[in-house]
C-alpha cells in the first residue's frame, strides 16, 4: 500500500512537473508591454512609403491624325500633352492621403501595454488602441463579431509564430495588416505595416524599428 502511495506521489508530481514546462509552450506570441522610441536610422520614412500610390488615368494621342492638323492644332496639341505630363509627375510625386491611419505610420513613440487577453497601444500619447487579441491565429466567425469597431475601421488582433498581428479593415475601403515582432533579446520592436488600397498601383509597405526606452 505504501509503495502505491509512494507511486501515486511520484506520478502526480511528474504530470504536474511536466504541465509546468508545457506552460511556456502554450504562449502563441509575444508579450510586448514597454515604452519604445523610433530608431531613425533603421526605419522607413512614411511620407516615401506612401508616395506616387494613387493610380491615374494616363491619356493617350494619336499620332496617325497629326498629319491632317494645322500648326495652330499642333501647338495645341502639344500645349495639352505637356500640360497632362505635369500632372501626372505631380500625381506619381504626391504622398496618398490616408485619413486617420497617418497618426498610426508617424509615430515616434509607442506605449504598450499587454496582459496577454488585451493590449493597449498609445501613440505619441495622441492616440490609443485598445485591442483583445487570440492567441494561435486569427478567429472569424460568420457574423464577424471577432472584429472591433473604431475610428481606424474595423480591427482582429492575434498572436501566431512569434508575431502580434493586427488586421485592419479599412473605412472607406482599404486594408492595413501590422506585425510586431520582438528581437531575441526584447529591447528591439519592430512593426512591418502593408496597406492596400484598391485605388493604388501597388501596396504601401513600411518598416518601422523602436528601442525599449529609446537606448540605442
Amino acid at each position: 500500500m505504501r509503495f502505491a502511495i509512494r507511486s501515486c506521489g511520484q506520478l502526480l508530481v511528474a504530470l504536474l512537473g511536466l504541465a509546468a514546462c508545457a506552460l511556456p509552450a502554450a504562449a502563441a506570441g509575444p508579450v510586448l508591454s514597454g515604452h519604445w522610441v523610433l530608431v531613425d536610422d533603421e526605419s522607413d520614412d512614411p511620407r516615401d512609403a506612401l508616395k506616387g500610390l494613387t493610380l491615374m488615368r494616363q491619356d493617350t494621342f494619336l499620332d496617325d491624325d497629326r498629319r491632317k492638323r494645322t500648326m495652330t492644332d499642333q501647338v495645341s496639341s502639344n500645349y495639352y500633352a505637356q500640360r497632362a505630363l505635369v500632372e501626372k509627375r505631380r500625381s506619381e510625386n504626391a504622398v496618398a492621403d490616408v485619413g486617420p491611419i497617418q497618426r498610426v505610420l508617424d509615430a515616434r513613440v509607442l506605449d504598450i501595454e499587454d496582459a496577454g487577453a488585451t493590449a493597449t497601444i498609445r501613440y505619441d500619447t495622441a492616440y490609443t488602441r485598445s485591442l483583445t487579441p487570440t492567441e494561435g491565429g486569427p478567429v472569424y466567425s460568420a457574423k464577424g463579431n471577432e472584429y472591433k469597431t473604431d475610428s481606424l475601421g474595423l480591427e482582429l488582433s492575434y498572436r501566431r509564430d512569434g508575431l502580434f498581428v493586427i488586421e485592419t479593415m479599412l473605412r472607406p475601403r482599404g486594408r492595413m495588416l501590422e506585425e510586431f515582432k520582438l528581437d531575441a533579446g526584447g529591447n528591439r520592436l519592430t512593426v512591418n505595416t502593408t496597406i492596400d488600397n484598391p485605388d493604388w498601383v501597388i501596396e504601401a509597405r513600411l518598416r518601422r524599428v523602436f528601442a525599449r526606452n529609446g537606448a540605442d
